[in-house]
This record gives C-alpha cells, structure tokens and sequence, in this order.
C-alpha cells in the first residue's frame, strides 16, 4: 500500500474512533499517520480536535499552529486555536486572535470569559447550564496563594483581608468523567466480569493517566498534589500507581443518591488541581466568616 491510500485508511480509522469517543485511540492512529507525513493537514487538525475533546489543550494548541503557519485561514484550526488558548486560560490572546480573523461566531464568548477571568460571574445564570457538561467558563483566583501551613502541609492562604460573600477560586476540572465517560471507558477497555465493580473514580484514574502519559509537562502540577503520608518517589515509580493515588486522595465526586447539590442527576468524579490544597475539616455544617491576610483557608 502506496502512502497516500495508507494515510487515507489512517485517517479513516483515526475519524471511527473520534466518532466513537474513543479519543485516546483517535490520537494514537492520528500520530501514527503523522509519522509518515508529519505536515499532513487533516490528520493534525483531526488530531488537535481529539487532544481538545481528551483535555490537552498545549498538544491542540501546537497542532492547530502548525497547521495555521502554512493555511493561515485553515477555518477548523482558527476555532481549534481559540479553543486551545481557552483550555489553557489565555482569555485575552484568545479575544484579540478572534478579532484578527473576525472570527464572529466567537467573540460573544471571547467577552464573556475575559470578564469572567477578572472574577466577574453571572452565577443565577451557570446555575442553568446543563449538568453533565464540559462548559466554556474561566478560570479565576482571588487573594489566595498556595503556601506551607504549620502542621498541614501546603494549603491556600488569603493574601488579602476577604469580606464575607468575596468569590475568591473559580477552576475547571483538569479531568471530568460522567457516567458516559464510565460507560465508554467499560465500552473500549473493559471485558465483561471486570465491568460490574468499575466506577467513576476508576475511570478518572484511567483517564487522567492517560492525559499524562501523551502529554508529560502535565505531570508537575498532578505530581506535586498530597498523595498521602508517604513519599510517593518512596513507594512506587509506576506513574499509573501514582496517579491512582494522588486521584483517590484529591478527587471530587457527587453521586445522585448521596447528594442534595446533584438533586437525583447522573454521578460525576473530577481532579481539580487548586481546589485540592483547600484544607478542609469537613463539619456537619458550615458557615461564612471575614478573612485576614494571612490567614489559613478551610473549607467544609
């Protein structure tokens, strides 16, 4: 088989599997077809799609640039690299590369989550988005910084007097499962007796090391979270091992019989990097209270 038809088969099997959402597969076919021909521009456009749709917003970024150096009007990579520079929080370059390419259909959006990176939140309105969503909304940090606390480890400060009602920490979730992802990740990896006992926390251990595997500049900022009273350098130097742990120790879940937030909706789990050095005690209630500079953040 000549290359041109064997990177059409590429690209074939490659497109199957994104459109089963099967997005890990998607770009290990697409990186084998750009082994062959490394400028070929459907298979990096196809391959930024997959890295946005799989979480890694640098890998998408650099493929989407790649393409745009010789096809700057490339109409799919203009929306991948707005779509990267989101993921990666960079709201203004964003905006000002919309208004560049007069990129309409996006600027609304643009706006939106610039002012929302400045702390500006409409909440009555996110409150009406659709559960189970990966949503475009920014991420934003108040007075807080993350520093060593006497006893506790590393956990978020106030830098700042905070008043009471003060938003101080919007983030997405570095990796998300829904029961979807539970299902697809049984669909494309699992065989039928390990199906039973698998579990949102499961996937989100499969997935996020997975997301580190492809991309490893991501490893500092996971690696660096609590993994428990023990070195994990000491413990293992398998990195799935280590993601296992720093997941089971950090992540967020709301399962619909055990939780009033999700009011009977669909389980969700989710690894959220800032949010994880909020110390916290977990008390039956909770309550508001001013903030000092200085002073140690504790959430319920």
């Amino acid at each position: 088989m000549d290359n041109p038809q064997m990177l059409l088969t590429i690209k074939k099997v490659g497109n199957d599997a994104f459109k089963d959402k099967d997005y890990h597969k998607a770009i290990a076919i697409y990186t084998k077809g750009l082994s062959i021909e490394p400028t070929n521009t459907d298979l990096l456009s196809n391959r930024a799609a997959a890295y946005l749709n799989f979480g890694l917003y640098s890998k998408a970024l650099l493929d989407t640039e790649t393409v745009l150096s010789s096809n700057p009007r490339h109409k799919k990579c203009l929306y991948r690299k707005v779509k990267a520079l989101w993921g990666l929080c960079r709201y203004v370059e964003a905006q000002n590369f919309i208004k560049q390419f007069n990129i309409k259909n996006l600027s609304d959006k643009a706006d939106t989550l610039v002012t929302q990176s400045q702390g500006n939140f409409k909440i009555s309105e996110i409150k009406k988005l659709p559960n189970q969503a990966r949503l475009d909304l920014a991420n934003y940090r108040g007075p807080i910084e993350i520093s060593p606390v006497e006893g506790k480890g590393r956990g978020i400060l106030a830098t700042d007097c905070i008043p009471v009602g003060t938003l101080i920490l919007v983030e997405k979730a570095f990796c998300i499962v829904f029961d979807e992802d539970v299902d697809l990740c049984k669909k494309h990896h699992l065989t039928g007796k390990h199906q039973d006992d698998w579990s949102d926390e499961d996937t989100l251990v499969i997935r996020t090391a997975a997301m580190l595997k492809i991309d490893e500049s991501l490893k500092e900022q996971i690696f660096d979270l609590y993994s428990g009273p023990d070195s994990l350098e000491n413990m293992t130097d398998n990195d799935l091992m280590k993601t296992k742990s720093i997941v089971g120790l950090n992540f967020f879940s709301c399962s619909a019989d055990e939780s009033i937030v999700t009011a009977g909706k669909p389980n969700n789990a989710g690894l959220w990097v800032l949010p994880s050095y909020l110390n916290h005690s977990c008390p039956m209630i909770s309550c508001l209270c001013y903030m000092l500079k200085g002073e140690w953040a504790e959430g319920p």
